[in-house]
C-alpha cells in the first residue's frame, strides 16, 4: 500500500461534510476545546480523513474546533475503497440513536422525515411518539433507521396529538409514551368517544395513573370510560 501523507491546510472552505452525517455533538466539541486549552494538541497526530474531493468522512468535530480556533487542518486523503469500511467502523464504535437517524434522513431531503422533525418540534413529543401518531400504530424503529419511515396521515396524527395534549394539560403524567400508544389504539375502537373519556378523567376525583404496559393502560381507561354507565348495554369494551 502506498504510504499515506498527512497534509496541512488553512483553507477551511475547501472541505465539506458528508451529506447525511450525524449532527455535531456539542459535548464532544467542548471536550476537544478543553483538551486543547489544557495543552493537549494532538491534531497533527490524529488527522481527519477525507476523500479526493475533500469530503470529511471522519473527524468533523476536530475540523470544527480547528476552524473555530484558527488552527491548521491536518488531513489524510483515503482511497474510495476504504470509505465503506470506515463508515461501518464508525457505526460500530458509536451507535446512532433514533434522533441521529431522523436528522440524517431529513438532512438528505426525505420528505417524511422532514415532516416527522417538524411534527415532533411543534407538538413536543419525542420521535418515537410522533412516529406512532403519524403511522397510527406502533411504529417500526428498524424501518425508521433504514430510511423506510412513511406517514399514513398527517391530519389524523394532528388530531391524536391534540387529544394527548388535552390530557397532559390535566396532568403531566399523561406525557408518557404508553399514553400515546393507548390513544392511537383507542382511536380505532368502533364507537369510542374521546370526549367522554376526557370528561371522565377531568370530572372524577382519581389518581392520574400511568400503567407500565399498554394493555394495562387501555384496561384502566376502559374501566374509567364505563364507570358511570347507567346500564350494562352501554359498556364499551376496548379489547
Amino acid at each position: 500500500m502506498k504510504d499515506l501523507e498527512i497534509k496541512k491546510s488553512f483553507n477551511y472552505n475547501e472541505f465539506s461534510f458528508l451529506k447525511g452525517n450525524r449532527p455535531l455533538n456539542n459535548f464532544n466539541l467542548k471536550n476537544i476545546k478543553k483538551s486543547y486549552a489544557d495543552g493537549i494538541d494532538l491534531f497533527a497526530y490524529n488527522p481527519i480523513l477525507v476523500d479526493k474531493n475533500k469530503i470529511v468522512y471522519d473527524g468533523q468535530h476536530r475540523f470544527i474546533v480547528c476552524k473555530e480556533l484558527g488552527l491548521p487542518i491536518y488531513y489524510l486523503v483515503i482511497d474510495s475503497l476504504v470509505i465503506p469500511k470506515l463508515i461501518k467502523l464508525n457505526n460500530a464504535q458509536a451507535k446512532w440513536d433514533l434522533s441521529a437517524f431522523v436528522d440524517s434522513w431529513a438532512s438528505q431531503g426525505v420528505h417524511s422525515y422532514i415532516i416527522l422533525k417538524d411534527f415532533s418540534k411543534k407538538y413536543g413529543f419525542n420521535y418515537a411518539q410522533s412516529m406512532d401518531f403519524l403511522v397510527q400504530g406502533h411504529s417500526n424503529v428498524g424501518k425508521a433507521r433504514s430510511g423506510e419511515f412513511r406517514i399514513k396521515s398527517l391530519e389524523s396524527a394532528t388530531l391524536l396529538a391534540n387529544q394527548q395534549i388535552r390530557l397532559i394539560n390535566l396532568n403531566k403524567v399523561y406525557k408518557a409514551t404508553v399514553i400515546t400508544r393507548a390513544i392511537v389504539s383507542m382511536s380505532k375502537i368502533n364507537g369510542f368517544d374521546f370526549e367522554k373519556l376526557y370528561k371522565r378523567i377531568n370530572n372524577v376525583k382519581i389518581n392520574h395513573t400511568v400503567m407500565g404496559g399498554l394493555k394495562e393502560q387501555i384496561r384502566y381507561f376502559e374501566e374509567l370510560y364505563n364507570k358511570y354507565n347507567k346500564n350494562q348495554s352501554e359498556y364499551l369494551r376496548f379489547f
